[in-house]
């Protein structure tokens, strides 16, 4: 049985509310592909919780996981130049 979490994370930039429902392995590869261009920091991603797979995180993580994983996607969008790189926005 393959179990993993899905993360609804809401964003806004340019007066425009957008919705991603995205796998935390999806935002490691966000993560990888934007730390490939070595001009710019690329914004901190959380650490990913080893008990998530063995569902033994506690209630509030969940919701506490999807807020930082919206100021991650929100950081880069305040970036000038990473918010228009192909691969997030395809991400996107």
């Amino acid at each position: 049985m393959t179990s993993y979490k899905l993360y609804l994370v809401k964003t806004w930039a340019e007066n425009k509310i957008s919705e991603v429902v995205r796998r935390f392995s999806d935002f490691e590869w966000i993560y990888e592909k934007l730390i490939m261009i070595k001009k710019f920091l690329v914004p901190y991603l959380p650490q990913k919780n080893v008990f998530a797979k063995f569902n033994l995180e506690d209630k509030g993580f969940k919701k506490q996981r999807v807020m930082e994983l919206e100021i991650f996607v929100q950081n880069i969008l305040c970036h000038n130049h990473l918010r228009y790189n192909k691969y997030f926005s395809n991400f996107l």
